[in-house]
């Protein structure tokens, strides 16, 4: 019999093949994938916290779960690759219409996006009413295509701002004037080609192959979810591009590219330093892992890039242009650590995303001294990572595949780095959950 009550579309039929598949798995299997299922709680525990501002827990309590959900993250996704060897290039059985089924997965789950971007764009057509963000990108922009300086101030109705943004964070603002769109699609263009290579090596059988495609479509939830619970973050914010830089460097890292491993590095150095601290990290792994000629190589290609991109054609002509904009910086955070309106409130600190609010609290003195022990603090949080990253690798180096553990680190230094950090905006850890995403899809595609 049939129940004439259930439509039958082919969304439902979708729905139904991955239940079936799921359904299969045997067992014994379930219980080795013991550390997916940790991971996709874990997963979903940090976009629910990071969406929810801490209206349901309050904000510090919800600033430290979410800090220690990340850390037992990062711990997770080791404890899974661990004795998990890479299987030599060239020796994988995977067929090609597999892989390019991956590829397309990855390109339709961004695709999926434009809608909701679109409406999203729609709802707050004049970012500036709400940040200076896109306004001062666009305009480091407009200046340097005039043939101006980009690096002076940016005047707006009541003050000015000075730019701190690197380079790789507003030049490519070219592709979507060239194309006529909306400046802001930028980083939803940019995520079409990266999620395509990581959908592309993601696929690792054929079996079960609807459930890994499934998987790829994990990568970009953290975006779709913030189109829908976060709209205003992404509307004011051009976090996307980074998000696409930081994706391609882990897209490098699972499939031992050196060139898109290089390629992610100047990408992310040269828009946001945010990975600084685990450079020296991805150089201590290099140099005991591969020759000191790839070594040099790659630290060279990346010192040059940086020269050519960012030294040369900004900084010689205006040496002061990084420390006014870091000054510039500093003093928004001070701002930003005393409050807006009356009585005067610390926006950034209610959302539950870093300890910012306790720090402050527990400090003494004036904002600016505050503010300054904060940034010692995360840099000793950062520090303490770094060496424990090095230690750990060297008494379990026989066991790790030291792509798959730089990944890891590199997701634990962002999350200690904005936890830590004395101003963390809620759109910023869009890159790390981003990352969790890949992952996550990483595991999946691995136990399945």
């Amino acid at each position: 019999m049939t129940n004439s009550n259930i439509v039958v579309t082919p969304y439902t039929n979708y729905v139904y093949c991955i239940v079936l598949q799921i359904i299969s798995i045997h067992p014994q299997r379930l219980y080795k994938m013991q550390n997916l299922i940790a991971l996709l709680l874990l997963f979903a525990l940090q976009v629910f916290l990071v969406l929810n501002k801490g209206q349901l827990l309050g904000n510090e309590p919800n600033a430290l779960i979410l800090f220690f959900s990340s850390l037992a993250f990062g711990g997770v996704y080791l404890h899974a690759r661990k004795d998990r060897h890479p299987v030599p290039v060239g020796t994988t059985t995977v067929t090609q219409p597999a892989k390019i089924a991956g590829a397309l997965a990855g390109i339709l789950s961004v695709m999926a996006l434009c809608f909701g971007f679109m409406t999203v764009f729609h709802m707050y057509p004049e970012t500036g009413k709400y940040s200076d963000v896109i306004p001062q990108l666009e305009a480091l922009y407009n200046r340097f295509v005039a043939g101006d300086d980009p690096y002076v101030p940016v005047v707006f109705d009541t003050y000015s701002a000075y730019p701190v943004y690197m380079p790789m964070h507003w030049l490519p603002i070219g592709i979507t004037r060239w194309l006529g769109m909306d400046d802001r699609l930028l980083g939803w263009l940019l995520f079409i080609p990266v999620l395509a290579i990581a959908g592309y090596h993601l696929i690792k059988s054929e079996k079960r192959l609807i459930l890994q495609i499934a998987g790829i479509f994990i990568i970009v939830s953290p975006m779709w979810l913030y189109l829908k619970f976060a709209s205003l973050e992404m509307a004011i914010s051009f976090e996307t591009i980074i998000a696409a830089y930081y994706l391609l460097l882990a897209t490098g890292l699972k499939t031992r590219s050196f060139p898109l491993i290089t390629l992610g590095l100047i990408l992310s150095l040269l828009s946001r330093y945010t990975l600084i601290f685990w450079i020296p990290l991805l150089g201590y792994l290099l140099l005991l892992n591969q020759p000191l000629k790839l070594s040099i190589r790659i630290w060279g290609i990346v010192a040059m890039s940086i020269i050519i991109l960012y030294v040369l054609p900004f900084i010689v002509k205006n040496p002061t242009a990084l420390q006014h904009g870091l000054a510039y910086h500093q003093e928004a955070v001070v701002n930003d650590w005393k409050g807006y309106g009356e009585p005067p409130v610390s926006w950034s600190m209610l959302k539950g995303l870093n300890f910012a609010h306790f720090i402050k609290r527990k400090l003494t003195g004036s904002m600016a001294h505050r503010v300054y022990i904060a940034r010692i603090i995360q840099a000793i949080a950062l520090l303490i990572t770094l060496a424990i990253g090095i230690l750990y690798y060297h008494l379990e180096r026989r066991r790790y595949n030291y792509y798959d553990y730089a990944l890891g680190f590199l997701y634990l230094f962002l999350m200690v780095f904005f936890s830590f950090s004395p101003l963390t905006y809620q759109y910023y850890l869009l890159v790390p959950l981003t990352l969790a995403g890949f992952m996550t899809a990483d595991v999946i595609t691995d136990h399945i």
